[in-house]
């Protein structure tokens, strides 16, 4: 516990945890917490009220291109170009099964020829290509005695691609990972040997497949394995299990994203990450009550993404009973600060805009968005008020329980511009907040301020909440 220390005014001595922070954050090494920033639409007309993103890619070298791929509730689920507003459907091709929780994993590779973007459903539809000049087609993934390979999940790993979770002509093999021929992603030469087999005595399929430099790591609900290359044998690659640990495992192939040497991902009931080395750690303990009890249902469709300028990774996800991703998960990978913000996001992907890589986010109204831009922004609204919000520990007023007079609370401010703060409080424990006489308070100017706050109760214990 953290005790107010000290004679006559007493004070918390050092740096004080926060037992609840909302919509704020702290970038890089900085231990300033600061109000979120917002987001501002890349498309200004919907496709649809009822357009829910998918995925996002940018073709990089290839063209300077942006697609997305949108489920229509009640419509179509297609690929789209940004290259109007509204994005349009790209026509050709054969469309995905329409649904918000069949999120697409899309790939940059070749077909043996011709470099192209491939577009692979959790749902195993058929996946679909899209080349420099903007065709689209039908993406054949055959061998000889196999007509058609439909993967969920796919990775691109020493020049080749990397199928998870598929099914091979009918039949379902969520257990296996196929890999295609060297640089040509729609063919597998032999389909009875391309495949390693992740068997467990658990028995859960492959949910996760991402690559670290050179380890490719296969995530499963209770189990991480690795594969790495072994180039001179008979094999392209090697596995092994590594010791991770019961429920350490993925819970969603969109929910894993690499930052700062290490492959984090979504657990049952933490945020995990592994380094080149084959370190584990996890990040999220003091949240373990929330990732715990997230929506089982819809723990396979939870999606990540990362802002590595503020060197924070973000994981959206349902809490509760929610159907849609209306929490996201802020994590700082360099101090370990972890935040909740009120996000509705189902998927994340990247754009370069004149060499400058923005992180993109789709939100259930046809709108996609430039995360981390503006001042606001709330859920699904780009319009919308942010709603910072901590709470500090319930301060001991010393160590002995006794009960103490508190007159008042004395407040440093370091205001931007002009801030209009409301505090509260709770004695003991209390469950509701009270408001102290002038709360919001209003600063204004660059130099910091004192606000003094008056109580005039008498506790044991003291809990404050500030709110911008």
């Amino acid at each position: 516990f953290q005790e107010m220390v000290g004679r006559g005014m007493r004070k918390v001595p050092g740096a004080s945890y926060l037992a609840q922070a909302n919509n704020v954050f702290a970038p890089g090494v900085s231990r300033v917490i600061r109000k979120r920033p917002g987001f501002s639409k890349i498309n200004t007309n919907a496709i649809s009220a009822t357009g829910i993103w998918t995925s996002f890619i940018h073709l990089g070298e290839i063209a300077d291109s942006f697609y997305g791929t949108a489920s229509i509730v009640a419509g179509t689920h297609n690929i789209y170009t940004f290259a109007a507003d509204a994005p349009t459907a790209v026509a050709g091709g054969t469309n995905f099964t329409v649904g918000a929780a069949n999120l697409v994993t899309p790939l940059l590779f070749t077909d043996g020829t011709n470099p192209m973007a491939i577009f692979l459903s959790l749902l195993r539809d058929l996946p679909q290509s899209i080349n420099a000049a903007g065709t689209r087609a039908d993406f054949t993934i055959a061998g000889t005695g196999l007509t058609s390979l439909k993967p969920a999940i796919g990775e691109i790993f020493t020049q080749r691609a990397l199928y998870g979770d598929v099914d091979r002509d009918g039949t379902v093999f969520d257990d296996r990972v196929y890999w295609s021929d060297i640089r040509d992603g729609n063919l597998i030469t032999d389909h009875t040997t391309q495949f390693l087999s992740f068997e467990t005595r658990l028995k859960d399929k492959v949910r996760g497949l991402r690559k670290i430099s050179d380890i490719c790591i296969i995530g499963k609900l209770n189990n991480i394995f690795t594969m790495i290359p072994t180039p001179e044998a008979a094999a392209p690659f090697m596995v092994q299990e590594e010791p991770a640990g019961r429920t350490r495992g993925v819970v969603s192939h969109h929910a894993m994203e690499e930052a700062d040497h290490k492959m984090f991902w979504l657990g049952n009931s933490n945020i995990h990450s592994m380094d080149q080395q084959f370190q584990f750690r996890d990040w999220a303990d003091a949240i373990q009550p929330t990732i715990r009890g997230l929506n089982d249902a819809r723990r396979e469709v939870s999606v990540a993404g990362v802002d590595t300028d503020r060197s924070l990774i973000f994981f959206s996800v349902s809490d509760g009973s929610d159907t849609t991703n209306d929490l996201t998960i802020a994590l700082n990978y360099k101090t370990g600060g972890i935040w909740l913000w009120s996000l509705r996001r189902n998927c994340y992907g990247y754009r370069a805009v004149s060499d400058e890589i923005r992180l993109v986010e789709g939100g259930y109204t046809g709108f996609a968005y430039y995360g981390l831009t503006g001042t606001a922004g709330n859920l699904d609204d780009a319009t919308a008020v942010i709603d910072a919000d901590v709470f500090t520990p319930r301060y001991w007023l010393n160590g002995l329980g006794i009960e103490q007079k508190i007159p008042y609370v004395l407040l440093a401010v370091d205001p931007i511009a002009t801030e209009a703060i409301t505090v509260q409080y709770r004695l003991n424990d209390e469950t509701t907040w009270s408001d102290p006489t002038g709360s919001p308070y209003t600063v204004s100017g660059t130099d910091e301020k004192i606000i003094v706050v008056p109580l005039k109760v008498v506790a044991r214990r003291l809990q404050l909440r500030f709110r911008n």
